[in-house]
């Protein structure tokens, strides 16, 4: 089974050496913009967080099981919190 309009949004943060980490998948974007940053400091460890130099938004385009993850823009980089 496919669906016609799937519009999944996901964050991703991109390394300094262009290295994706998946931090955050939900079916809104206002979903994305609530909790991309507490995943960011949730999933990745210290010296990922450091690493990471964007953390880009997207949006599935296309069917199911024939689309790609299109870029859309670039969210707040969240601030470093020292431990």
């Amino acid at each position: 089974m496919t669906e016609n309009k799937m519009q999944n949004w996901r964050a991703v943060g991109i390394t300094k050496d262009n290295t994706q980490h998946l931090l955050f998948v939900a079916p809104s974007y206002e979903l994305i913009k609530k909790q991309y940053e507490t995943a960011f400091y949730e999933i990745l460890t210290d010296d990922e967080q450091i690493a990471i130099k964007d953390i880009q938004l997207e949006r599935w385009q296309g069917l199911a099981d024939k689309g790609k993850w299109m870029k859309q823009g670039s969210l707040h980089l969240p601030e470093l919190i020292q431990k």
